[in-house]
């Protein structure tokens, strides 16, 4: 008989619960894209007796209980880990306007519009730029600048073919543009993005969010070629975005001969609301396929780390109530096929590491860090139970460790002062998509020059705390970007 027991045949999947410990009616189940789960597991909890007998023999090994979780390793792609994020975070993305498939989007009209019949989310507005995909006709799909919209109206976009659209055809907004001279930028003791013609609380913006200036044509950029870069919004008003974190060399501009874009992403910042998950483990290859499911699964830590010239990864561990195996899968479950963007590389992929909103680069080159978010999760076990029956979230921490060259005392003197610095870690794939991870608030705990020998190089390998920024109100911020370009 053949065995069959191939690790290539598994599969991962996960569905957020609604009440806690339960698996969703007819769950949609997101696929996980893993490297490994080598102590994913239900293990119990034994207790060996302590009776002495005559014969010198044990009386038995008694079951006292069991514990569901495990670890998750993954390469970190664009989107792959967003529904983990979420559980890591306690918290839910911030979206933008956004519709899908061809209940939402009805109908494109020739060189008029597509007709958006779904009312729920957030409005799409004049001025905002709006990515289309999916979409039959080739020139449907494009990022273009809405001439006017509603959530029951239409997104205006003047090269429209007509389509009836299917159920790939998406619409996002991912930034906005004004007419020529519109936006303008100002320096001085508030920097900010203003305008006259376009209102910025249309754009369904946050504060905390970051913005990436300037687009692909020289008349889609800042014409001060200082300003196209990364800030950080601080308030948000009808014609006003103050900033609280600008490029270097940032100036005032009226940016009379640009049509000026402005690129905005979701955002996810750590909160206070609980979720779990039904975890679902396949092993295809057996004569019937079995099916391991955990319930009441809870993000207890995700760690990312980044080593030059390697692939970005991720652990997740999870921490859960308890597991059922079965050769008969969850009733009406279905399958929601994972992202399938390309894995990052720590070279060309990592577009940008800030500390203290300053490169970290020449002279002290990153070699490699990591980023540790953790729950503090505890079991919550009682008399009459075999498994949990809760698990409590603990204190939110973040954590990072970062070894550079130490190629002057810059980094080393920060140690040393305690002073409040920050932490930024951005990253952009081959499809202009880019995530970004921002912790405003941090100070550096340990570091101290490493000399290992001769002929070698010294590096400073740095460990440093984030915490709640004073104004902001947030430990950690990440960011997706469906589009940079």
């Amino acid at each position: 008989m053949a065995i069959t027991a191939d690790t290539n045949r598994t599969a991962i999947g996960l569905v957020e619960e609604v009440t806690f410990g339960v698996t969703p009616a007819t769950p949609a189940i997101t696929n996980v894209r893993v490297t490994g789960h080598p102590n994913l597991g239900y293990v119990p909890q034994t207790v060996t007796s302590e009776e002495i007998r005559a014969d010198r023999q044990v009386t038995d090994l008694i079951l006292v209980g069991a514990e569901a979780g495990g670890d998750l390793g993954m390469e970190v792609s664009f989107g792959a880990l967003d529904i983990i994020f979420e559980g890591a975070l306690a918290s839910t993305w911030d979206t933008k306007a956004y519709r899908e498939g061809g209940t939402a989007i009805s109908a494109v009209t020739a060189a008029t519009d597509y007709t958006v019949t779904d009312v729920t989310g957030d409005n799409f507005a004049a001025g905002m730029l709006v990515q289309a995909t999916g979409f039959v006709q080739a020139a449907n799909n494009a990022i273009f600048r809405a001439g006017a919209g509603t959530s029951s109206t239409s997104v205006v976009y003047a090269s429209a073919a007509t389509e009836t659209p299917g159920s790939t055809a998406k619409l996002r907004a991912v930034g906005f543009e004004g007419a020529t001279g519109d936006i303008t930028t100002t320096a001085g003791g508030t920097n900010s993005i203003d305008s006259t013609l376009l209102d910025f609380t249309t754009m369904n913006m946050v504060v905390g969010e970051w913005l990436l200036i300037g687009g692909d044509l020289a008349t889609e950029q800042s014409d001060t070629a200082a300003n196209n870069g990364w800030v950080r919004i601080l308030t948000i008003a009808a014609n006003t975005i103050t900033l609280d974190v600008v490029p270097a060399g940032w100036a005032s501009d009226t940016n009379a001969s640009s049509t000026l874009q402005i690129f905005m992403g979701e955002s996810l910042v750590n909160g206070t609301t609980p979720k779990s998950y039904s975890v679902e483990r396949q092993f295809q290859d057996h004569a019937s396929p079995t099916y391991e499911l955990f319930n009441g699964m809870r993000v207890n830590t995700v760690s990312v780390e980044f080593e030059s010239q390697s692939i970005m990864n991720a652990t997740a561990n999870f921490m859960g109530l308890d597991a059922s195996m079965s050769t008969t899968r969850t009733a009406g479950a279905t399958d929601v096929a994972a992202p399938t963007n390309e894995v990052l590389n720590t070279s060309s992929d990592v577009s940008g590491i800030d500390e203290g909103g300053a490169a970290v680069g020449d002279p002290n080159y990153v070699l490699d860090g990591s980023i540790e978010f953790n729950n503090n999760l505890r079991r919550q076990n009682a008399v009459g139970s075999l498994g949990s029956v809760g698990i409590g979230y603990g204190e939110f921490n973040v954590t990072l460790t970062l070894n550079t060259y130490f190629s002057n005392a810059t980094l080393a003197q920060k140690v040393i002062s305690n002073a409040q610095s920050s932490f930024t870690l951005r990253t952009r794939d081959g499809a202009s998509h880019s995530f970004v991870m921002d912790f405003p608030a941090m100070k550096f705990s340990s570091g101290s020059p490493n000399v290992p020998g001769k002929n070698d190089d010294v590096t400073l390998s740095l460990e440093a705390q984030a915490y709640r920024h004073p104004t902001l109100g947030y430990t950690a911020l990440m960011q997706r970007f469906y589009s940079t370009t």
